[in-house]
């Protein structure tokens, strides 16, 4: 996974901080931490969904032997093809992939997350998830490509509607934990 564990952590500290600093703040200072908190809150948005996509998991993130300097075996005989990352991300969300199939797969209740550390502890279980589900996304791909035409199996709809699902509910319950743990003051160092 690279740094996007990191990634995701340091976001959510930010947010913490902005959340943290905007509770104290008024007038201009107070507009202008909150336009920090709403950039913060995007760009965690973005690190978040990709960490739901099961190509970001992995070596194998567009094709089977993407990384291409290290050719793992492919006992399933897994799609090679170069264009399968974005054709299932993109192409195929956009296609097939409609509001209601995301919105109903979330958890209803938000989760607080804990402590900062606890809060690291469930970025990497979040990840770990999304990981475990690589072979299943090459498994559903084998049988039929994540096809922008045409109509999908349902399968295919289902999974990705439930990995979208699982990036909105971690990223929901990121913000809400900052935001929440936010009240509390920093720790002594």
């Amino acid at each position: 996974v690279g740094f996007l564990p990191c990634r995701i952590e340091e976001l959510y500290q930010r947010l913490l901080t902005g959340f943290r600093l905007w509770r104290g703040a008024e007038g201009d200072e107070r507009r202008w931490i909150e336009a920090r908190i709403l950039n913060d809150a995007g760009v965690l948005g973005h690190y978040v969904t990709d960490g739901s996509q099961p190509h970001h998991t992995t070596i194998h993130f567009n094709g089977w032997n993407a990384s291409g300097a290290q050719q793992a075996p492919n006992p399933e005989e897994f799609s090679e093809e170069r264009d399968f990352h974005a054709r299932f991300e993109s192409a195929f969300v956009s296609a097939h992939i409609r509001y209601n199939d995301v919105f109903f797969r979330v958890p209803s209740e938000t989760r607080f997350l804990g402590t900062p550390d606890e809060v690291r502890g469930a970025i990497h279980s979040f990840l770990r998830d999304t990981h475990a589900e690589v072979v299943t996304l090459y498994r559903l791909e084998k049988t039929a490509r994540f096809d922008p035409e045409g109509t999908p199996p349902p399968a295919h709809v289902e999974f990705t509607a439930e990995r979208l699902a699982a990036g909105a509910a971690m990223l929901r319950d990121l913000w809400w934990s900052a935001w929440r743990d936010s009240a509390r003051p920093p720790p002594e160092r």
